[in-house]
């Protein structure tokens, strides 16, 4: 019974302490820095941009996740990174502890990729029952960098969910690949790599390691090349040499917002400096996450925001099209929220959304890893990258605008509004049990979701 306690204790107070406070913050001025880059909506094309990126590494390879799955799509992802390692590429991998002792601790293929000789892989905040009360604060960034030549950002977990035409479960997500054409002046790549360093040589980060026979690391490793040489030979993945000057656009500047990489009770740092972000717009904000979790002080932000601004729509997909079981606490959530003077759409199309993106106005588009939510706000690592772009922009609210049509639309004043497209989800009798029971047992706990 003690030790009960002591876990119990460990993962529900420390996380309760954190000081939920959003003073004001003056967000720093976009560089104007004319990076280039390209938007990535498809899972398929998400997939192939990460393996022809990695294909044209000549020196240093960066990935960060939050999942990695040996699956079809993560098996195609160490098949590459293992080729880059073969041809002398330095390759660093770094995964949250937690998922990464859950779906890789059989994984042989995965073992085989941290002992080659040119690739360190890294857990952060791995699970250890002297140290429960970290367990709660994740790792939470997805992102790869090559080289000092370009990165790609956004909200996919490295598996079949998010790349590839793999999994009858896939979920809608977006990466931005940013192509460095600024080099020996301050931007969002160098910001990028600061960042990743400022984590990766933390305590928090442990090193992996075990034993294997030399020729059974061969044997999977030339296994899975085989498997991604038939893979890269299929006409839907084609890994072609990257043209960087006619596959990207310009921008006017880019700025990368990052949180604390300490695992204990976090400033909300982005939080922050999206909400200053927000406050700045003239007419409108669009803000697409996957679910709503808000405490009382993130919903004054938002009523905050809402003075200021005419327009301000939160996307999120309705609780039936939610595929996290979390997000049940969205229950209690929508009438607070719709206190705020905020508009809520809940999109119900033939996929979960995962995507997490801001729009202000028309030039500012925000994408990267946060959900509107108490545990990216407070406890997990995050990371957003704000971009001056109105061709980027107009491309974005245009994919908005067409995802209205399939929401049932809220109001503030309590009027519902379904769009042209919207088909409601018949819910079966005991799934609506489950929910209601399921969130009536979440909703002390919302601050850890």
């Amino acid at each position: 019974m003690v030790f009960f306690l002591y876990i119990l204790g460990c993962c529900l107070i420390p996380p309760l302490l954190v000081d939920r406070q959003t003073e004001e913050v003056l967000t720093s001025q976009i560089p104007n820095s004319k990076e280039k880059i390209c938007l990535i909506d498809d899972s398929k094309e998400a997939l192939v941009w990460r393996l022809r990126m990695i294909k044209e590494a000549k020196q240093e390879i960066i990935l960060t996740t939050f999942e990695l799955r040996d699956d079809t799509s993560g098996q195609a992802i160490m098949a590459a990174l293992f080729d880059a390692a073969d041809r002398g590429v330095s390759v660093r991998v770094l995964i949250d502890g937690i998922d990464g002792e859950i779906q890789l601790n059989d994984s042989q293929n995965f073992m085989a990729l941290f002992l080659h000789e040119n690739i360190e892989v890294k857990y952060y905040n791995p699970f250890q029952i002297t140290a429960l009360w970290k367990v709660n604060y994740r790792l939470h960034d997805k992102y790869l960098v090559i080289d000092d030549t370009a990165y790609l950002l956004g909200g996919r977990n490295t598996h079949d969910i998010y790349l590839g035409y793999f999994s009858a479960s896939a979920q809608a997500d977006r990466d931005i690949v940013v192509y460095e054409t600024n080099s020996g002046e301050q931007n969002s790549l160098d910001s990028l790599h600061e960042y990743f360093e400022s984590i990766w040589n933390t305590e928090a980060c442990v090193s992996l390691s075990g034993k294997m026979g030399i020729q059974k690391q061969n044997e999977i490793q030339n296994e899975l090349k085989n498997q991604l040489e038939e893979l890269i030979h299929h006409p839907d993945y084609q890994i072609t040499p990257i043209d960087w000057d006619n596959e990207t656009i310009e921008t006017a500047g880019m700025l990368l917002l990052t949180g604390s990489a300490d695992t204990n009770n976090k400033d909300p740092l982005i939080w922050k400096e999206l909400c200053q972000l927000m406050r700045n717009a003239k007419k409108e904000v669009i803000f697409e996450t996957p679910l709503v979790i808000c405490n009382d002080a993130m919903l004054t932000d938002l009523m905050k925001i809402k003075e200021e601004v005419p327009e301000v729509t939160i996307i999120t997909n309705a609780l039936e099209n939610n595929v996290n079981l979390l997000a049940v606490d969205y229950l209690y959530q929508k009438e607070q929220v719709l206190k705020t003077g905020v508009t809520i759409s809940e999109y119900s199309g033939n996929e979960s959304l995962h995507t997490k993106t801001v729009l202000i106005d028309d030039s500012i588009s925000i994408i990267g890893s946060f959900n509107l939510d108490t545990r990216s706000t407070y406890l997990d690592t995050e990371i957003m990258l704000v971009i001056d772009c109105p061709e980027l922009n107009a491309n974005l609210q245009e994919q908005l605008d067409s995802m209205q049509v399939q929401c049932n639309i809220y109001s503030p004043d309590g009027t519902v509004t379904a769009g042209e497209s919207y088909l409601p989800v018949e819910v079966p009798f005991k799934r609506k049990c489950f929910t209601k029971i399921l969130s009536i047992l979440l909703y002390p706990f919302q601050y850890l979701l």
